[in-house]
């Protein structure tokens, strides 16, 4: 019984991701509906393409004037979101790439998490801190802030929560209000990133808000093998368990799987960047090139980021 549901199960599954995923060519996903444009300098629409959505959505919020401006190169991505039934996101950017406006233009692909996607090690078990001389060698390192790209942290997680950053300007400010400037609203420990209306995902992923709570266990299971607590009688033990750790979402399920866009990604590194990371940690693995990736990583290496 079991060998006769499962396939019928199978290909129910994949005919869903299909109707709402796009394959590009090497068979991976990308969000239907979806590209990603770097535009020229000075330009900010596209007159030239009769599939050219009439709004352009920028990656990245407007900050207080207070706040240095973003490198150029990097303010000029916007997210396009067009209807998936004229063409594809790859047949669209090839269309755009015609244009003078457009330097860039890609589809927003989804890229997987790395590693298990659920459970945490018991620490008895942990045997490469032995191998590493873990208990003689960690210093003290509270000043540093290690941001988490992930999908997200339990933010009450018993083993975590002394070790979360806190911004300290929207703690003490008024609710409701972008007390510090940086372009998010009462962002009081990180933000999450997810906003894929168009994909037939799971839980909260629908709009970016203040509250990057783990749905899936993956960053939280990131987040305590670099910085659970130590000697608090619970879990696991943190390879540095004093750094600070800024949760940022940027992952959602789709069919019991984590994928990331690459919009969501960019956005919570320069987030990161602007508030202060010592560290980004990106769990997550893919092989294709990205434009906009490689132009907010270069932001991050050339802000002293590691």
């Amino acid at each position: 019984m079991i060998r006769a549901w499962l396939p019928r199960w199978v290909r129910g599954a994949a005919l869903l991701l299909a109707l709402f995923l796009s394959a590009d060519v090497a068979g991976e996903p990308v969000s239907s509906g979806e590209v990603l444009v770097r535009f020229a300098p000075g330009a900010g629409k596209v007159t030239g393409s009769r599939h050219m959505p009439t709004h352009a959505e920028a990656l990245f919020p407007q900050r207080n004037a207070a706040k240095s401006a973003l490198p150029t190169r990097i303010a000029r991505w916007s997210l396009l979101r067009f209807d998936p039934s004229d063409l594809s996101p790859q047949e669209l950017a090839v269309e755009l790439l015609q244009q003078p406006e457009v330097e860039v233009a890609v589809a927003n692909y989804l890229r997987r998490y790395a590693g298990p996607q659920q459970g945490d090690p018991l620490a008895a078990d942990q045997w490469s801190l032995a191998v590493l001389g873990w208990d003689k060698s960690v210093p003290d390192a509270s000043s540093v802030v290690v941001s988490i790209i992930d999908s997200g942290v339990d933010l009450e997680h018993p083993d975590l929560v002394d070790q979360l950053w806190n911004n300290v300007a929207e703690l003490r400010g008024e609710e409701g209000v972008d007390d510090d400037g940086n372009g998010y609203v009462d962002d009081l420990v990180g933000w999450d990133f997810t906003d894929a209306p168009g994909l037939p995902g799971s839980g909260d992923y629908l709009g970016r808000d203040a509250v990057p709570q783990d749905e899936s266990g993956h960053g939280t299971h990131v987040a305590g093998i670099i910085a659970a607590g130590v000697g608090n009688d619970y879990g696991v033990s943190g390879i540095a368990p004093s750094v600070q750790l800024m949760p940022l979402r940027a992952g959602f399920n789709i069919s019991g799987s984590g994928f990331l866009q690459d919009d969501d990604i960019a956005a919570a590194i320069v987030y990161a960047v602007d508030n202060g990371a010592d560290v980004i940690n990106l769990s997550l693995g893919d092989p294709r090139y990205s434009a906009l990736l490689d132009d907010v990583v270069r932001f991050a290496n050339d802000s002293g980021v590691v």
